[in-house]
C-alpha cells in the first residue's frame, strides 16, 4: 500500500525540515512525500529544491505563483498524491515515530480499506499526553448521524487519513476560504456512504519545538491591553458554516441539525476557549469572543423557528457565564476528564 504524506507549507521553513527528516525516518516500504507551497516569502523554495533532490522517498512539490489560502494549498498537496491513502500534516507538525505508517497500512488494509479518517496525536511539549479525538480504533461506519458525531474531528489537520479514490470523487473549492476545507471533504465522503475510521493510537506529534521554540501559536495571540480590544469568532462562524453547507448540499438539512450544531458549539467549544483565553491571561481576547460570538449574527444566516433561536441564545448566557467566572485552575485540573467524558457520550 503506497501512502502519500501531505503537507501545505507557508513559511516557517525550519519546522519543516525538522517534520520531513522524521518522515524520513519511516520504515513503511512505499511512501510518498507531497509538499505544496503558498508562496512563502522566506527560503522555502531554495531548501525544498535540495531537499527534493536527496530525499530518500519520491517527493512532490510544487509552489503557488500566488499566496492562495490555506484551503486551496491542502487540496493541492492531496492533488499532487499518487497513493492508495494520503496522510495530512500542518507544517509544524510531524509523524509519532518510524513505525506508524506500517501500523496504519496494515489497519487500513484488515478493514477492506475505509475511505476517511483520523488518528490521534500528541504535542511535542507533552508527548505523554494523548490528544484524544479517536476514543476507539475501529469503523464507525457512514451517512450523517456519523457524520455529525465526528466532523470536530477533522478541524486540527494532523493525522487525517483519505484514501485517494474517495477524495476525488467529492473534491471541490466550495470551502475554500474557511481554513476548514478538510472538514468539508471527510464529510462530503462520510455522507456519501464512503466509510469513516478512527485510530486510538497516536500518530501524529504537533506543534514541533525548535531550538526551545514553538512556531507562532494562538496563545502569541493573548495579552491584556484593552486598546487593542476587538471582536473575536475563533473560527466559530466559519466551521458551522462548512458544517451546515455540507448537510445542506446532500440533501441532510434539517432545522433540528442545525439547531444542533448551533447548541454544540455554544455549550462546548465558546466556553471552553473562553476559559482557555484567560488561563493564560487573555482576558481581553476573552471579552472580545463574547461579543464576536453573540448569537444574532449567527442566528441571522440560518432560518430557526423561535424556540430554537431561543433556545441558542439560553446557551449563549449559561455558557459565557460559565466561561467569566469559573476559577481558571480548577478548569485546567478539569478539563481532559470532561473532555474525556464528552468524548464518550459522543464517540
Amino acid at each position: 500500500m503506497k501512502i502519500s504524506v501531505c503537507i501545505p507549507q507557508y513559511n516557517r521553513i525550519a519546522y519543516l525540515l525538522v517534520s520531513l527528516a522524521e518522515i524520513s525516518r519511516q520504515t513503511h516500504p512505499d511512501v510518498e512525500i507531497c509538499v505544496v507551497d503558498d508562496a512563502s516569502t522566506d527560503d522555502t523554495l531554495s531548501r525544498l529544491v535540495d531537499v527534493q533532490r536527496h530525499s530518500r522517498f519520491p517527493f512532490r512539490f510544487e509552489q503557488n505563483p500566488i499566496n492562495r489560502g490555506y484551503d486551496y494549498t491542502l487540496r493541492r498537496a492531496l492533488a499532487l498524491a499518487t497513493g492508495d491513502y494520503c496522510v495530512t500534516l500542518g507544517n509544524d507538525d510531524t509523524l509519532y515515530d518510524p513505525g506508524c505508517l506500517s501500523r496504519l497500512a496494515d489497519f487500513l488494509e484488515k478493514n477492506q480499506n475505509p475511505d476517511v479518517g483520523f488518528t490521534n496525536f500528541v504535542s511535542d511539549e507533552n508527548p505523554g499526553a494523548v490528544q484524544r479525538r479517536a476514543t476507539t480504533t475501529g469503523v464507525p461506519g457512514s451517512g450523517p448521524e456519523v457524520a455529525g458525531r465526528h466532523y470536530a474531528s477533522f478541524a486540527f489537520v494532523g493525522g487525517l487519513v483519505f484514501r485517494r479514490e474517495a477524495l476525488a470523487r467529492i473534491n471541490t473549492d466550495a470551502f475554500d476560504g474557511s481554513v476548514f476545507a478538510q472538514v468539508g471533504l471527510a464529510l462530503r465522503i462520510i455522507l456519501a456512504g464512503g466509510r469513516l475510521f478512527t485510530v486510538e493510537e497516536a500518530m501524529v506529534r504537533q506543534d514541533l519545538h525548535l531550538d526551545g521554540q514553538r512556531a507562532n501559536s494562538w496563545r502569541d495571540a493573548l495579552h491584556g491591553d484593552w486598546r487593542r480590544f476587538r471582536r473575536l469568532d475563533g473560527g466559530l462562524p466559519q466551521l458551522i458554516a462548512v458544517v451546515h453547507q455540507a448537510f445542506a448540499e446532500a440533501g441532510f438539512y434539517t432545522p433540528s441539525r442545525t439547531y444542533g450544531l448551533l447548541r454544540k458549539h455554544y455549550r462546548q467549544t465558546y466556553p471552553y476557549w473562553l476559559l482557555e483565553y484567560r488561563s493564560y491571561g487573555g482576558w481581553v481576547n476573552a471579552l472580545g469572543l463574547t461579543t464576536g460570538l453573540f448569537p444574532a449574527g449567527l442566528l441571522s444566516r440560518y432560518r430557526l423557528s423561535l424556540g430554537y433561536s431561543a433556545g441558542v441564545w439560553g446557551w449563549y448566557v449559561a455558557a459565557t457565564a460559565l466561561g467569566l467566572l469559573m476559577p481558571t485552575g480548577l478548569f485546567q485540573r478539569l478539563k481532559t476528564p470532561l473532555y474525556n467524558f464528552i468524548k464518550r457520550r459522543n464517540p
